[in-house]
């Protein structure tokens, strides 16, 4: 998905207990595999991520999916 007719953006990415391990509202914000920006980084597995974003002509866009991780 482009963000780039978006005005507002929030990413985030849930583990398969429903905790959140990142969370950004910049759409160039990448995710390294880390917890919550510290030093522990999550496992090898599936995880949630949602997005919600704002357009420039103030349409709300929602969309959910999952990534999985492999080191």
């Amino acid at each position: 998905m482009t963000t780039y007719n978006m005005k507002e953006v929030e990413v985030v990415i849930l583990n398969r207990w429903g905790q959140e391990v990142f969370r950004s509202n910049d759409a160039q914000a990448a995710w390294t595999g880390n917890v919550a920006g510290g030093d522990y980084f999550s496992p090898d597995g599936v995880y949630a991520v949602q997005f919600k974003g704002t357009t420039i002509k103030d349409e709300v866009v929602e969309r959910s999916s999952t990534i999985i991780m492999i080191r």
